[in-house]
């Protein structure tokens, strides 16, 4: 919730905050809810206030994901 609060703040330019990071303990791991919300609600909110929001994942050198 802390973070939501703040990408509102953000959004409302009520702070300075550009770039918002969500960290991706893994799809088979992640609430699939929590998933959904950041894909559907959070992402799009981010990009029309002009906020960055990236998405990140656990990567092997091969390039596989890891949980």
């Amino acid at each position: 919730m802390q973070s939501t609060a703040l990408l509102v703040l953000a959004a409302r330019r009520e702070i300075e905050y550009p770039t918002f990071l969500f960290a991706n303990v893994g799809d088979d791991s992640e609430h699939p809810s929590t998933l959904a919300y950041v894909r559907e609600v959070a992402l799009p909110y981010a990009t029309r206030a002009g906020l960055d929001l990236q998405h990140l994942e656990r990567r092997r050198r091969d390039g596989s994901t890891e949980t």
